[in-house]
């Protein structure tokens, strides 16, 4: 992992993460390299009520082809359940949660100012 934080180190650009990190040990490792090198981390945790993320699985086209060991999005969906530290920790230059789907734009709309200044 450490040769392709390298990668964005040297890119001196902004860096989006768009993968859940739901494992508490990734998400140290990114808190402390963002840290080493002076870069602000945002987090978005997306607190939705399981029924909804259940309905938006079962009703997803997304393509399937991508899995390697899982077979459709409810297994993915059963097994980050398995191992999600949740709620991430507060402790991040900024820290958003997104407890109804309506709030999403508003979080957007502060991230977009964010890397705008």
């Amino acid at each position: 992992m450490e040769a392709s934080s390298q990668f964005w180190l040297a890119t001196r650009q902004h860096l989006i993460l768009s993968n859940g990190n739901l494992g508490k040990d990734i998400r140290d490792y990114v808190r402390e390299v963002t840290n080493k090198n002076k870069y602000n981390l945002v987090t978005v945790y997306f607190n939705l009520p399981r029924d909804v993320l259940v309905k938006r699985i079962e009703e997803t086209n997304k393509d399937t082809a991508i899995f390697i060991t899982s077979k459709n999005w409810s297994q993915v969906f059963n097994n980050q359940e398995a191992y999600a530290v949740l709620p991430p920790d507060k402790d991040t230059s900024y820290y958003f949660e997104i407890n109804d789907p309506s709030e999403a734009d508003k979080v957007l709309s502060s991230i977009t100012q964010l890397i705008a200044d």
